[in-house]
């Protein structure tokens, strides 16, 4: 009696390995993205907890001073002489990588930090750009409390912010009394999360 032998596949079992491994590379792929993404995230936190830290420093280091930065006109805001400060003061703008402004940051409080060797260019130079904005994309913005000029918010985006990000960030305009037009801007420029700093 002769056998029959089966040869090869049918077309419905290769159709269902193609799926699996289509359902396979698609579930990769997410995960790589995701983890791609937090890991900018992280990158960004890390980079604002040094921002913060050197802020202090610096501050602590010059009798309790704000150190100086802001918009200007073209021209007319520098490091001065000594580069310990900006020449023209402002409410600390920041703006490493920004995308879309028009508006002249021709020394920040990034700027400041950097030259007086309390941090290291890098630190700004090598972040990601800020995708969660939808105008005035900087990774950085700085605004003081507009309840205490002691403290200032240093807020930085972030493209998947976790839970406890978002309370942070909420809690933090609250207690400094942000109004909800200033709150819409900065979350607009894609602001995602907060750290405050306390001047002595």
């Amino acid at each position: 009696m002769n056998r029959l032998v089966r040869q090869g596949f049918t077309m419905v079992e290769l159709l269902i390995v193609v799926v699996i491994i289509a359902i396979l590379v698609a579930i990769t792929a997410t995960m790589y993205q995701n983890a791609q993404v937090q890991a900018r995230d992280t990158q960004i936190k890390d980079a604002a907890d040094k921002f913060a830290d050197a802020i202090s420093l610096w501050s602590a280091n010059h009798s309790g001073a704000k150190p100086k930065g802001g918009m200007a006109a073209a021209g007319s805001n520098a490091l001065n002489a000594a580069k310990d400060d900006c020449l023209v003061s402002g409410a600390g703008y920041q703006a490493y990588k920004v995308v879309d402004i028009s508006t002249s940051y021709e020394c920040t409080v990034g700027d400041v930090v950097v030259s007086s060797g309390y941090l290291t260019a890098p630190v700004f130079n090598n972040l990601p750009i800020n995708t969660a904005g939808t105008s005035n994309r900087q990774v950085f913005m700085i605004y003081p409390c507009t309840n205490n000029a002691n403290y200032w918010v240093l807020m930085y985006s972030l493209e998947d912010p976790i839970s406890a990000d978002t309370t942070n960030y909420n809690q933090i305009h609250t207690g400094c009394a942000t109004s909800v037009a200033d709150l819409t801007t900065y979350q607009n420029a894609g602001m995602r999360g907060a750290i405050l700093i306390k001047f002595a």
